[in-house]
Formats: C-alpha cells, sequence, structure tokens
C-alpha cells in the first residue's frame, strides 16, 4: 500500500524528479513500486532502468525486492549497482587503455596512501598519509590541486610540496601497476562522461530511467555523473534527505542534491510520514535539527509517526562515577531480553566505534553476562596493514603476481623490510637470484608454500582463509614479540585477532576465494544481517537500519559535536548524524552520558539535547547542560572570524 504522497511520486510523469525522504517514509518501496510501475503500466524495459544505491548492501536488497515483485527473470534485467560499482564495471573497465592503463586487469587499492608510498621513498609514514589525505581532499571535490602545499612529517618537520608533481609520479605508477582507488572510480568515469561525448551518448541512450537512492550523499562528480547519465531521456529520480546528509569527509555537500531543484529544473516531492518510530522518539529528532532549520541550510520538514499510539518520552540517564554507563547498558539490555526482545533488535550506536569509552567496556561486559553481540564499524578494514598483507597473499594464489602484491607480501618479514622487498620482488620468480636475509630464508620458502596451498584450495576461501590466519598469527607470535622493536603489545595482539574475527564472515558466506576477495574490497558492508546478537555500531554504519530498542551512550558535549569538529559546518553536519542515530529506534530509545570529570573538569551534556523531549529522572542532569541557544551563537561568530581572516 502507498500513502497519497508516495502514489503521486511512484506515478509522476516521466521527467526530472527531487523526492526528500525522511527517516522512515518508506523510500525504498517507492523506489521499488516506481520502477514495477515503469514496467507493469509504461511499458518501459527492464534493462532500461539504472538503480544506484550507495552501498552494495542496499542494492542487493533492492535487487531482492524488485525480484519478490516482479519475478526473479524480470528483476535480473534491473540494473541495481552501488554508484562506483557501476562507475568501475560500466565505465573503466569498458576500456582501461583510454584512462592510461596497460592491461584490462585493475587491482582496486583502498587509498592513495597504499600508492604513494611507493612512489615517494624519502619521507616518513605520517607525510606520505598527510599528502593522501591532501590529494583526497582535492580530488574528491574535483579541485585543481594547489602549486604548493605545506605538508607534516612524523617529526612535525614542514616541507613545502608541488602536489601536481606528486600526483603525476603517483598516477604513472598506478598505470604502470594497474591500481585504482575507489576515488579513481569516480574520478575517472565522471572524466570519460565529460570529455567523451560520443562515449557519453552511447552510454546515456541505454537507460531510460535513473533512480538514485541517498542521492544527499553524493559530491559533486558524482552529482554530475549522475546528470549525465540521464542526459539523453531526462528521466531521473533523485531520492534522498538532507536532513541525513553525513559524509562531508568524502566532499559530500546536501547543497549540490538541493541544488537539482533549482539549477537543474527538478520537481519537488516530499515524504513525512515516518513508517518506524513512535512519535516522541521523532519529537526528538525533529528538534535536533532545529538550528539547521532555523538558519535555511536545510528544508524544513518534520516527521510525523503514521501510528500515532500514545508512547514514553525517550530516556536520558545521566552518570557520574566511571563504568556506572556500562553498568547501565548491561543490566537495561539485559532486563530487554527478560521481555522478550531478541538480541538482534537491540543496538548501541557510537559515534566512533574506537573514540567512544563505553566500547572500551562494554563488549568485555556483555560477553561476561553471556550476551551475544556483534560490533560493526570498529575496524578501518581496508587501510589495516594486517589486511593489506593477506590480500596481498590472496592475489598473488589467484596467479596476480604483479610487484605491488609481491612488495606487500614480502614486507610481512621483520628482516626484509619494504626496501629489500622491492629488491627481492624485482627477481620474482627467479628466486635464486633473490638476496634474501640468511635469518628469513626458511620463513620465505614456507610463505611460497603457503601461497601455493591456497591457490590450490581457492574454491574454499574460508579455508584459504584460515591457512593465512593460522599461519600468520603463529609468524606473528614468533617473529614480533613485545621486545622486538616492531613488536605488539598485548592490547595490539588482541586487535590484531578482533580484526581477522570481524572479517571471517565474508569467507564463510561466500565459496570462491576471488569472490570474497572482491567482496571485501568493494563492500565491507557483508556482516551477516539475521544474527541473533546485539549490534554495537557506528552510527555510519546504521543508516537505513532500525531496531526495536537503541541505546545512544556518550551523548557529552565532546562528542554531539565530535571535539575534532571545529567549523560551523562540520557542527552542523554532527546535528544531522545525531538525527540519524535517534531515528534508528522503532519502540524505545535511551540516551546516556558519562559525566565524569576528565583530568578535573567535567564534560557538559550534549547541546544537541532538548530536555523538553527527554525523560530525565535525575535531577542534577540540570547542573550539566550548555546552553545551546550561546552554543550556536559563539559557533557562528567564530565561523565569521575564520572567514574574515581567510579574506585578509
Amino acid at each position: 500500500m502507498l500513502n497519497e504522497k508516495q502514489k503521486k511520486l511512484v506515478e509522476a510523469d516521466k521527467g526530472k524528479i527531487l523526492c526528500l525522504a525522511g527517516a522512515g517514509s518508506g523510500k525504498t518501496h517507492c523506489i521499488v513500486e516506481k520502477i514495477k510501475y515503469a514496467i507493469l503500466e509504461n511499458g518501459m524495459s527492464p534493462c532500461g532502468i539504472l538503480a544506484l544505491t550507495f552501498t552494495k548492501k542496499a542494492a542487493h536488497e533492492m535487487r531482492e525486492r524488485i525480484a519478490r515483485n516482479l519475478g526473479a527473470a524480470m528483476g535480473d534485467l534491473v540494473g541495481a549497482f552501488t554508484l562506483n560499482s557501476f562507475c568501475y564495471q560500466k565505465i573503466v573497465k569498458v576500456d582501461p587503455s583510454y584512462f592510461g592503463y596497460t592491461k584490462t586487469t585493475l587491482k582496486v587499492v583502498s587509498d592513495y596512501n597504499t600508492i604513494l608510498k611507493d612512489t615517494i621513498a624519502d619521507k616518513d609514514k605520517v607525510f606520505i598519509e598527510n599528502v593522501a589525505e591532501e590529494l583526497e581532499k582535492y580530488l574528491s571535490r574535483n579541485k585543481p590541486l594547489p602549486p604548493i602545499a605545506f605538508i607534516v612529517d612524523g617529526k612535525g618537520v614542514g616541507y613545502e610540496v608541488d602536489l601536481s608533481v606528486l600526483f603525476a609520479d603517483m598516477r604513472r605508477y598506478q598505470f604502470e601497476h594497474n591500481l585504482i582507488t575507489f576515488t579513481d572510480q569516480i574520478i575517472f568515469a565522471y572524466q570519460r562522461l565529460r570529455d567523451d561525448v560520443a562515449f557519453r551518448n552511447r552510454t546515456a541512450v541505454q537507460y531510460t530511467l535513473i533512480i538514485v537512492d541517498e542521492a544527499q550523499d553524493n559530491n559533486f562528480m558524482q552529482n554530475n555523473i549522475v546528470l549525465m547519465l540521464g542526459s539523453a531521456h531526462n528521466n531521473i529520480t533523485a531520492v534522498g534527505d538532507d536532513a541525513q546528509s553525513m559524509y562531508q569527509f568524502r566532499g559530500a555537500d546536501p547543497s549540490f542534491f538541493l541544488s537539482l531543484k533549482d539549477h537543474h529544473d527538478f520537481s519537488l516531492y516530499t515524504l513525512t510520514t515516518n513508517y518506524r518510530s513512535n512519535q516522541p522518539i521523532l519529537d526528538l529528532g525533529n528538534s535536533i535539527l532545529q538550528p539547521n532549520f532555523e538558519d535555511e541550510v536545510q528544508v524544513e520538514k518534520y516527521l510525523i509517526a503514521h501510528n500515532p499510539t500514545q508512547a514514553a518520552k525517550p530516556k536520558l540517564n545521566v552518570f557520574f562515577k566511571p563504568k556506572q554507563q556500562t553498568a547501565f547498558l548491561v543490566a537495561s539490555i539485559l532486563n530487554q531480553l527478560a521481555e522478550g526482545k531478541k538480541p538482534k533488535e537491540i543496538a548501541v550506536l557510537a559515534r566512533t566505534i574506537k573514540g567512544a569509552s563505553v566500547c572500551r567496556y562494554l563488549p568485555a561486559a556483555l560477553r561476561e553476562s553471556d550476551i551475544p553481540y556483534k560490533v560493526v564499524g570498529g575496524f578501518d578494514v581496508m587501510n589495516s596493514i594486517h589486511i593489506k598483507n593477506m590480500l596481498s597473499v590472496f592475489y598473488l594464489a589467484l596467479g596476480n603476481t604483479d610487484l605491488a602484491n609481491w612488495i606487500t607480501a614480502l614486507s610481512i618479514f621483520p628482516d626484509i623490510g619494504e626496501v629489500r622487498s622491492k629488491q627481492i620482488a624485482k627477481c620474482v620468480p627467479d628466486w635464486d637470484k633473490a638476496k634474501i636475509p640468511k635469518a628469513s630464508v626458511e620463513s620465505v620458502k614456507e610463505f611460497r608454500c603457503l601461497i601455493s596451498k591456497i591457490a590450490e584450495a581457492t574454491n574454499d576461501a574460508h579455508e584459504c582463509y584460515l591457512k593465512f590466519y593460522r599461519w600468520y598469527t603463529d609468524f606473528i607470535d614468533e617473529n614480533y614479540t613485545v621486545d622486538h622493536r616492531h613488536g605488539y603489545t598485548h592490547r595490539q595482539r588482541r586487535e590484531i585477532e578482533d580484526l581477522f574475527n570481524y572479517i571471517e564472515g565474508t569467507f564463510e558466506r561466500h565459496t570462491d576465494l576471488a569472490e570474497a576477495v572482491d567482496i571485501l574490497v568493494m563492500d565491507i558492508d557483508d556482516e551477516d544481517i539475521n544474527e541473533d546478537a546485539v549490534t554495537i555500531s557506528s552510527i555510519h554504519r546504521a543508516k537505513g537500519l532500525e531496531w526495536s530498542v537503541v541505546y545512544i551512550p556518550d551523548c557529552v558535549s565532546t562528542m554531539y559535536p565530535h571535539k575534532m569538529c571545529t567549523k560551523l559546518e562540520a557542527k552542523r553536519e554532527e546535528l544531522r548524524i545525531f538525527h540519524v542515530a535517534v531515528t534508528r529506534a522503532r519502540d524505545e530509545l535511551y540516551l546516556t552520558a558519562d559525566l565524569t570529570p576528565i583530568q578535573g573538569v567535567r564534560p557538559y551534556l550534549s547541546p544537541f539535547i532538548d530536555l523538553k523531549y527527554v525523560t530525565a529522572p535525575d535531577p542534577r542532569v540540570a547542573w550539566c547542560m550548555l546552553d545551546a541557544k550561546s552554543f550556536w551563537r559563539n559557533a557562528k561568530l567564530r565561523d565569521e572570524a575564520e572567514k574574515e581572516n581567510e579574506d585578509e
């Protein structure tokens, strides 16, 4: 069933449509119904429909829903991709030589840092990471590289560097070794569609209807890729919510999304009926965005619950002694389970997994109480050296024997390191010429044997994973002990264990090693959503999901807004992040704040919380409030002062 506004969206005539769909308003249902209507009522070919989503999981879910509504055969004909996947498969891989590659098979790496460490030999790790971050900042926003940039190394020494020269060296290395990053997938697709008019026309004419989900998180290039893909038929539906735009660090800006109406003649549709949460939860969610509404940086809209049933306000609990917050969370979750809730109906959502104090203690406390749990979004998987080591071994076992893979793989050995690994890698496969340190000769032989064993078992991804995991962890324990200069502390060793446990499910769920590797590289959202466990998740990874009961810990002024967000625009995005967290809850919402003094200074409650919309049983909460109006007034004054200084 569709409500009146949803029905108008689904049955809208061909043309360009901008749909502002609030949290829980049934946007995915509308997208599937619009595709169904286009095929069954308008006679559109399913082959000509392109649905673009933000995550691979969302694309998979959309394909499943389409198949349920139209049948598997017809559902398979509709193209449902992430934008990255579409750009890579349908544009970049069609002709890699157009961009400068020498082979048709490309290796996807997570970021420029991975490549720069092989092209900048005379600087330390921090310097290389800062160069990568600077390049990403300009390239993802389609801005020209500055002639001179000031880059700091790990010792705090600053250097003036020409980014364009470093970038040119990096590109040459990429093309020579057939490496591509996720950012490059978008950049190259944008450049070809922009510059090659014939190719753009051939591509665009194939798609009579383009539907974009989560369009508010598109950056400049992604937005323009969609417009160019729809240029032949001008039949585009962009669905999103400016109130849920929270990927500023990737260049996303809700103004790109909202500009579709004023600058590209899109018709506006708005969905505000929420089918997920009760009204008290939505009242809190609406109140969080009020500062952005007042300053007209977001479209003013208020979510209204479809079910008007009376419900309790969200609860705010504050604590003044260490670990009281963790004890409350465990006790409350145990109570929920005793009342019949399943573990998978409960979530604890943190601003960041590693940065949140409660996340350091909660997993152990849940284990002690025999509460099953899973951590989502706690690891920067693709930037972990341990995962890079594993992937390089798997790539070698799968036959991708590029120099870069050997360099990464051989760097595992402490006596070899990066410089010597390059020298040895250039000798492969003539191992007799390789100058391997005596201490590592036998280990390297075992390592080569490991690669051969994995190569023989590539039809059993989990067995390949176990072979590597057992060898690697044993190797670390033998060669990287605490007293070694590059050794791991006991805590770091446990983190390695947790990291591998975190990704193991991907190799259990996919039989073929090549497929499992692709899933891990292209989509880190591959956890088992049916697992009956309490979810501990970052808010960014919780987007698009919902739970019956949600806990949001650490609701203090250094976490909401995050202490690293000093700019006004960053603080506005923090409001949207908190709004997303609140609107994940269906039935019950608990906010908690640990107000234990840190170095003698007591933190304040987050200025994003309006006490009118919560129940706070502890009267001491009033002592710890920040005045929200003063907070935003000061933030604006600082922003104005910074802009004046920049102009001068």
